[in-house]
């Protein structure tokens, strides 16, 4: 039952932030789920606007991609939300309807995974210096994430 009330409590917000912002597209209409494009644009908005911690926005802004296209998220758009995420200060411990450590666990997991295809990408011979030295800055975030 509570985890029923978490997700609906955590839609009707984002629903709300989408609605009140005019970022509903026609597309998002039809396949009723989330554009993560617009959700990653607007990351710290959504995080000021609800009374969701940053690791539930990174998750849903991570898993959106796959739902939404049906593809993995480009490293390109994990670098963007890897460096949003680090950027916010999170200070919603104290909601009731959620396990920080549960979300902690979770987003370490997925940023082990994302790690590893940076460093996979970082192998590949045809990448240029400018591509090597931004994977190698996000790889540094990374790092820097899962020891905090």
């Amino acid at each position: 039952c509570g985890e029923f009330i978490y997700q609906t409590n955590m839609n009707y917000q984002l629903n709300e932030f989408l609605t009140i912002n005019n970022l509903w597209t026609k597309k998002n209409k039809e396949k009723q789920c989330f554009d993560p494009d617009i959700l990653l644009d607007n990351f710290e908005k959504i995080y000021e606007y609800t009374d969701l911690d940053k690791y539930i926005i990174f998750d849903l802004i991570h898993s959106s991609y796959s739902d939404y296209t049906g593809k993995s998220i480009s490293l390109e758009k994990e670098s963007i939300l890897l460096n949003k995420f680090k950027n916010i200060k999170d200070k919603k411990y104290n909601n009731k309807l959620a396990d920080i450590k549960f979300h902690k666990n979770y987003f370490l997991v997925n940023l082990k995974s994302i790690k590893e295809r940076f460093e996979s990408k970082l192998k590949e011979y045809n990448l240029s210096n400018s591509e090597k030295e931004n994977i190698k800055s996000d790889l540094e975030l990374m790092n820097d994430l899962i020891k905090n």
